[in-house]
């Protein structure tokens, strides 16, 4: 087994990655356990699992419809265009979404685990592959919907499924 140094945890608040996000955290608390022998006999040194919290905000396409409509900003009630007012409302949303990702991080923290978080714009399984690509994730832990019967009909095209099927790396779903 490879050494496991990168979580990383899509996460939106819902229940599922709440659940994908304790997982992650008994794995890191797992492996960070697991003491490497130092050269002390009276000290290890700890096997550090980083958390990375990802949430990504769904990139936002204009229609051709409003694409010439005339908007006023959320900061300075200017008239602006109706790109610059996607551009300013996603990050809008993003200030309020790194925000709420300040508290989940402090209760990562507080189990003895290591964490950060990232808050990107763009299409959530596009994004979180290409994440684990450029930043050397090991390990992926994502909730899924657990949708039963004829209901996983809708799930055919879930983020879930579309990360565990391309991902560069494992991916765990936790229901």
């Amino acid at each position: 087994m490879f050494p496991l140094r990168n979580i990383l945890v899509p996460y939106d608040g819902s229940r599922y990655s709440e659940s994908a996000l304790q997982f992650a955290i008994d794995i890191a608390k797992a492996c960070g356990s697991i003491g490497l022998p130092s050269a002390s006999v009276n000290s290890t040194k700890r096997n550090d699992v980083l958390i990375i919290l990802l949430y990504v905000l769904q990139e936002l396409h204009i229609p051709v419809i409003i694409e010439d409509h005339i908007f006023h900003s959320l900061i300075t009630g200017e008239r602006i265009s109706t790109r610059e007012y996607i551009k300013e409302f996603s990050q809008q949303m993003k200030k309020g979404h790194v925000r709420m990702m300040e508290p989940v991080k402090e209760n990562i923290e507080s189990n003895g685990v290591p964490s950060k978080y990232e808050v990107l714009l763009g299409y959530p399984a596009d994004t979180i592959i290409e994440y684990a690509k450029t930043n050397r994730i090991d390990l992926i832990v994502m909730g899924t919907a657990g949708l039963r019967g004829i209901s996983r009909i809708r799930s055919l095209g879930s983020v879930a499924r579309s990360v565990a099927e391309r991902s560069p790396c494992p991916v765990t779903l936790v229901h």
